[in-house]
């Protein structure tokens, strides 16, 4: 995972909070999930951020590295990247045993399934096609 100080670009970001004005921090607090969009299973989403929460609390795991917000563009490069495609997104979760663990394995398959049906309903359409056909099924 991406953490950095600001940066509105990060997968799950802790909004800087203000000491200034008629609420306290806590009644500040924020937290922002960037990484899905309208076309994610809401709720398959918010059960992979609270399983992953839970593992983060819970596991033993290296300190995570947080970048901050004067970081040398050159060194962010060095970050890892997420999938930049579904197809890719949807082998990353088939090679993750930890995250393959908190489902039961019929609905992971059918999850995939589906999506990759969903792909191939796209395959060679241009993007104008491909963004009228998403927009009419949603």
């Amino acid at each position: 995972m991406f953490l950095a100080e600001r940066n509105r670009e990060t997968l799950l970001r802790i909004c800087p909070t203000t000491e200034p004005g008629r609420s306290g921090p806590a009644a500040q607090f924020t937290l922002e999930y960037r990484a899905a969009d309208a076309t994610a299973n809401p709720w398959l989403a918010l059960t992979v951020l609270v399983r992953a929460g839970l593992a983060g609390l819970t596991g033993d795991h290296d300190e995570p590295t947080v970048w901050p917000e004067d970081t040398d563009p050159a060194r962010l490069s060095q970050a890892p990247s997420l999938p930049a495609t579904l197809d890719e997104a949807l082998e990353a979760l088939e090679k993750d045993h930890v995250v393959r663990s908190w489902f039961d394995p019929r609905l992971l398959a059918t999850h995939l399934s589906v999506k990759r049906s969903e792909l191939a309903q796209l395959d060679g359409l241009d993007d104008a096609a491909r963004i009228r056909k998403v927009r009419n099924v949603y």
